[in-house]
């Protein structure tokens, strides 16, 4: 008897992974490119379809959804051989939030029809490098305002404004070291909202579901928690729809998952009408909204703990849906005048909350830097005379084209480092901001943004700042290079005013500089 239990163990592992060996040869032909979460900048688009089993033909498809629901689908026809790919032409495409593009394929083998197979709807089109610099200074309250729909508590001179189709919303926010208060009013003339909102899935197989809240009148709030500005959601990403009626829900987009997660169960809100709900007869005066966003719900997905500091950034934005019942219109406004439909779940193009504590003291910290830095410069310009020493890395700088950039996360930038690049290596060729615009297709101010942006220096100074590293290198590296000819291939017409400048960003003068090399 032992003997036969003994077998049938045996024989059903067997069974187990002659399954699971089948199920994995299942998803042996895979859409490899563009990979997941890819943020297509230009118009042509690379599909790509890998198989590691024997396929008859490959059929590969890419499509978009506009915002009247038509999907436009185009197919590239069947390939009978590897590989497996083609070149999507789709500038007549705009740019659109993640979700809009559908890219997928069908594969025929021994086993017969395979069709739909990849359906990626994880990547975006963000033809639109440009960061949002809409900013707003939050104040630190030590009473927080009561969460009731008044808000006769709040400082109405604060809050800023905007309009969305024939509405006007005025909102501000204020925080402590509980929460994040918004102060919200909206101006609408007829407030509408259906009874039975309904429910769609956010992704194919996910079975999460929440309200179709944007169909009536409410807003929505976005966080980029933190302020990392990516052309995609992700985890760090939180959003809150709220109804005129005071239906709430938080939800997160895990695009890896391709599953929407809750959050936000303690936040508290109360909104108050200024008419009557859903009556076409009368004439509203809008709604007044007021929540309080806990910081351990805003965090607490992430497993950490909230920063709740002066100076801390946080990406935000808000929008107003506005659905007029009589016309059947629906429109959308928001914060960021540059967001519209098709981009709004974009966090670059989100704006910034700062938080600013209020306080006597901080008046008082400029003066003392003052007073200080009046004290000790004197001492510091004689001792830099005296004893002029410089630690390695001004002698020898390592890398000095990669030291000019700061960090941003899920940002790049080519231009910048190739425009970098030729002014390390042509520091003598005069450049002015104008000559730079055909490389970045944007216009003088905005480039001189981007240079401060990623450079933390001014176009001027990066330039200044190449020559005199540049400078540095050619006396330590080439000595057999006078002065003289140094000035010179730095594109200064007189050794004597390089010389100048020179020992007023090192302390030294170029010869004395050399032989301490």
């Amino acid at each position: 008897m032992n003997y036969y239990y003994t077998a049938m163990v045996i024989f059903l592992l067997l069974n187990f992974f002659l399954v699971c060996s089948f199920a994995n040869a299942t998803e042996t032909v895979v859409l490899t490119a563009p990979e997941p979460l890819s943020i297509i900048n230009g118009d042509m688009v690379r599909i790509k379809v890998e198989a590691s089993q024997a396929v008859d033909w490959v059929e590969l498809f890419a499509s978009y959804e506009n915002l009247e629901g038509i999907r436009i689908e185009k197919s590239f026809g069947q390939i009978n051989n590897p590989p497996y790919e083609a070149l999507w032409d789709c500038r007549m495409v705009p740019d659109q939030n993640c979700g809009r593009l559908f890219l997928y394929f069908n594969y025929h083998d021994s086993s017969g029809l395979h069709e739909k197979i990849g359906n990626r709807t994880d990547v975006a089109i963000d033809r639109n490098t440009e960061i949002s610099s809409k900013i707003m200074k939050i104040l630190y309250v030590n009473q927080a305002p009561v969460i009731d729909g008044d808000l006769s508590d709040w400082d109405r001179s604060k809050f800023q404004k905007f309009s969305s189709s024939d509405n006007t919303v005025e909102f501000y926010c204020v925080w402590d070291k509980t929460a994040l208060y918004f102060g919200i009013e909206i101006y609408d003339k007829y407030v509408f909202c259906f009874k039975e909102k309904g429910e769609r899935l956010r992704f194919p197989h996910d079975t999460t579901s929440y309200p179709q809240i944007w169909l009536g009148d409410g807003i929505e709030l976005n966080f980029d928690v933190y302020n990392n500005k990516k052309s995609i959601r992700d985890t760090t990403h939180r959003e809150i729809m709220i109804s005129a009626d005071g239906i709430l829900t938080g939800i997160v987009q895990d695009n890896f998952k391709r599953r929407i997660n809750y959050w936000g169960e303690n936040i508290d809100c109360k909104i108050k009408i200024s008419g009557t709900l859903n009556d076409d007869n009368d004439s509203d005066s809008g709604y007044r909204v007021e929540l309080a966003v806990p910081w351990e719900d805003l965090y607490d997905k992430l497993q950490k703990e909230a920063p709740k500091k002066h100076g801390l950034e946080i990406g935000f934005t808000l929008f107003n849906y506005d659905r007029e019942n009589v016309t059947g219109n629906w429109t959308f406004g928001s914060w960021n005048p540059h967001i519209v439909t098709t981009n709004n779940d974009n966090p670059s193009e989100w704006g910034t909350i700062v938080l600013q504590k209020r306080g006597y003291y901080l008046y008082l910290i400029p003066l003392f830097i003052l007073i200080m830095a009046l004290l000790i410069w004197p001492k510091i310009r004689t001792r830099g005379k005296k004893n002029p020493e410089r630690d390695d890395e001004s002698v020898s700088p390592v890398d000095p084209i990669d030291k000019l950039f700061i960090i941003h996360e899920g940002k790049n930038y080519p231009q910048m480092k190739s425009v970098i690049q030729d002014l390390w290596a042509n520091p003598g060729k005069k450049y002015m901001v104008n000559d730079l615009l055909d490389k970045f297709n944007l216009g003088p101010d905005r480039v001189r943004q981007l240079f401060v942006h990623f450079t933390g220096k001014s176009f001027k100074e990066l330039f200044l700042y190449i020559k005199i590293e540049k400078a540095k290198q050619l006396l330590i590296d080439n000595k057999e290079l006078s002065v003289s000819q140094i000035a010179y291939d730095l594109g200064y017409e007189q050794a004597p005013q390089f010389s100048k400048i020179f020992k007023k960003f090192t302390g030294l003068p170029p010869q004395e500089y050399r032989e301490k090399g």
